[in-house]
């Protein structure tokens, strides 16, 4: 009698998962602006794809926010030469990225994601970067600025 208690137990408990897994995927559907993952996400996502960094250090002087007419402009300088700008923009922000075969994608600084009108573009000393950010190395003094832009 025990065992089919048990497996009735276990029974109803994959019934309850496979339930609310259900309602969490109908959720993320029906409201996108929830930022839920979708099947396919789930599906196609790896293994550490998509990194949050949970915690921020303090910025330092050397950073720099500013908003302007409802864009977004972080600028940071680097103090020191041969410093990875990746490790610059994550020492300071919350970063959401992926990382491709070809680099990192960001995609999104502090909360704020890319979306299909807009993106986070790199500026290296004023001029808009060919490299990606996994790619650059700053010398003292550099400016590197992350633009939400529009796509054009």
């Amino acid at each position: 009698m025990p065992k089919r208690n048990s497996a009735k137990i276990l029974s109803i408990l994959m019934g309850l998962i496979g339930g609310l897994v259900a309602i969490f995927l109908l959720l993320a559907s029906l409201f996108p602006d929830l930022d839920l993952p979708t099947l396919s996400d789930l599906l196609n996502r790896q293994t550490g794809e998509v990194i949050v960094q949970e915690e921020t250090q303090e910025a330092d002087e050397s950073t720099e926010v500013v908003k302007s007419e409802g864009a977004k402009l972080i600028s940071l300088t680097a103090t020191e030469a041969n410093t990875q700008a990746w490790d610059l923009l994550t020492a300071n922000h919350q970063i959401i990225f992926q990382e491709y075969d070809f680099g990192i994608f960001i995609e999104g600084i502090n909360g704020l994601k890319g979306d299909q009108n807009n993106f986070w573009a790199i500026y290296l000393n004023g001029e808009k970067s060919l490299s990606g950010i996994g790619d650059i190395v700053l010398n003292e003094g550099d400016l590197i600025e992350f633009r939400y832009e529009a796509i054009e």
